[in-house]
């Protein structure tokens, strides 16, 4: 519940940053059942949302750059990759001009650098930390493959854990 709470209020944060409207955060969040609820089967991929009313085509052209869907409810935000909207979403009390400032400065080595940034001299590192990784657990692989005059492209979902590769799903045409 407290992974699910965390979630809605990122979420809507992210939301309110980007101007799209509230009630699409909670529309998402009932979708899927209050977030980390849900069984990660469910979750599965970003197009599941084209079912809500208020995800129109441009709001979904809108939000793309900024939403993923993962099947783990405790993924962390790779700083080094993450858009500043992300970050400042993700971490309460971050600003969206400290965020930029510390996409700026990055790639960052390690988590440590990361919460030593005067951004995060007033916040909660201990928060910080459950939120961001200098890493990326998953990852979206896409091949173009052409045959006989015909160009496709597939997309697929890998999520790296040790030694382990995990297959989430497979798209056509469609990241």
């Amino acid at each position: 519940p407290a992974v699910a709470a965390d979630g809605r209020r990122t979420l809507l944060r992210l939301l309110a940053l980007l101007n799209v409207d509230p009630a699409l955060g909670e529309s998402i969040v009932a979708m899927y059942g209050g977030g980390a609820a849900a069984p990660a089967a469910d979750r599965v991929h970003l197009s599941e949302l084209n079912r809500l009313e208020r995800f129109s085509p441009g709001v979904r052209a809108r939000l793309e750059p900024y939403l993923t869907l993962l099947p783990d409810a405790d993924a962390r935000i790779n700083v080094n990759r993450a858009l500043p909207e992300v970050l400042a979403a993700a971490v309460e009390g971050l600003s969206i001009e400290s965020a930029r400032s510390l996409v700026a400065r990055a790639p960052f080595e390690s988590l440590d650098e990361v919460v030593a940034q005067p951004e995060f001299a007033a916040l909660n590192a201990v928060a910080a930390r459950r939120r961001l990784a200098v890493e990326s657990e998953w990852f979206m692989v896409q091949a173009q493959v052409s045959l006989d005059g015909m160009t496709r492209d597939y997309f697929r979902l890998v999520g790296a854990s040790g030694s382990r590769y995990d297959f989430r799903y497979l798209s056509q045409g469609v990241p």
